[in-house]
């Protein structure tokens, strides 16, 4: 018992209370609950503690620290599709993807059948999008690797060549000069197609005259002490004079 993994405090509750915030060894969730019932061993989980041991969910006894990153695949996997309240349950669980029995139990046994091939960086993924997680269906592959495996990739069709995303942004970034989150974000969040993301240049700041100079509104603010927002309302959307 002893042996269990604890609660680790996150956040000291308000002077005067005994409710701080806690992260769960077994899940990861954070929740609140009394320092003296944590420190005596009667909280020991969010409450997801029984469900766990009913389903033999309970990690090896001499499995790696939880803070190790192969100990951290194994049960971010496990609560990928266990887990109903996890947020990307839906996306795994949820679309019937299943774990091997084995593997659910043991993270030895997981760990018997992938550890060979693994190197510190690389992320677990499935060869068929639907199938199981299981030894005959994984493999380790690269973050630029499971970037271009995504079923939610953005396409870009440019130039009479289609593209990924992350393949886009490797060849047209360094060609333009434009950053690449900036160039991901006009592709992705604004929707611009592939030509307008990469010729759209930003409007030039509006210059206002004061003092018989002018100045950007940043730095009219700067100057003024006066909030950027309430100078560009009243000077653009009431049309004040400076």
């Amino acid at each position: 018992m002893d042996d269990e993994p604890k609660p680790k405090l996150i956040e000291r509750g308000p002077v005067g209370s005994q409710i701080d915030t806690f992260e769960c060894p077994y899940c990861g969730t954070h929740f609140k609950r009394r320092r003296d019932s944590v420190k005596t061993g009667n909280t020991r989980s969010c409450g997801c503690l029984k469900e766990l041991r009913a389903k033999s969910f309970i990690p090896d006894p001499n499995r790696p620290p939880s803070n190790d990153p192969r100990y951290k695949v194994w049960v971010n996997m496990k609560q990928r599709c266990l887990r109903k309240d996890h947020p990307r349950y839906p996306e795994w669980g949820g679309r019937g993807i299943t774990i091997d029995p084995e593997w659910v139990k043991s993270f030895n046994s997981f760990w018997e059948d992938m550890g060979d091939s693994y190197a510190p960086g690389l992320l677990l993924d499935r060869e068929d999008n639907d199938g199981p997680y299981c030894k005959s269906n994984c493999r380790w592959i690269t973050p630029k690797e499971s970037s271009r495996n995504m079923r939610a990739n953005v396409h870009v069709s440019y130039l009479g060549k289609d593209y990924i995303l992350v393949d886009f942004l490797d060849e047209w970034a360094p060609k333009t000069g434009l950053h690449r989150q900036v160039l991901a974000n006009r592709l992705k969040k604004c929707g611009y197609n592939a030509e307008a993301a990469l010729v759209y240049q930003n409007p030039e700041p509006i210059k206002v005259e004061y003092q018989g100079l002018r100045y950007s509104l940043t730095e009219l603010a700067n100057l003024t002490g006066m909030p950027r927002t309430v100078l560009t309302l009243r000077i653009c959307s009431q049309n004040w004079t400076v």
